[in-house]
């Protein structure tokens, strides 16, 4: 385990997904609700990249977040 980055349990990585989800969701008054990607994409990839982090994989990690993103 990783100090720095606490393991968070499945239950809770699919909570904060879902929250995170929930909250790149907007609306226009009368409008059909829209996703933003671009917010929503940025903290999952936070999420997974923590999670991933505190698993023991962070040179790999490293690698993805120097990586081109089409969303950055």
């Amino acid at each position: 385990m990783n100090a720095k980055y606490p393991i968070i349990s499945a239950e809770e990585f699919k909570k904060l997904m879902e929250i995170i989800l929930a909250d790149s969701v907007y609306s226009h008054s009368s409008e059909k609700p829209e996703y933003d990607s671009t917010k929503g994409h940025e903290r999952m990839d936070e999420l997974m990249c923590y999670t991933l982090r505190s698993l023991g994989y962070g040179e790999g990690v490293d690698i993805f977040e120097d990586s081109e993103r089409w969303y950055s």
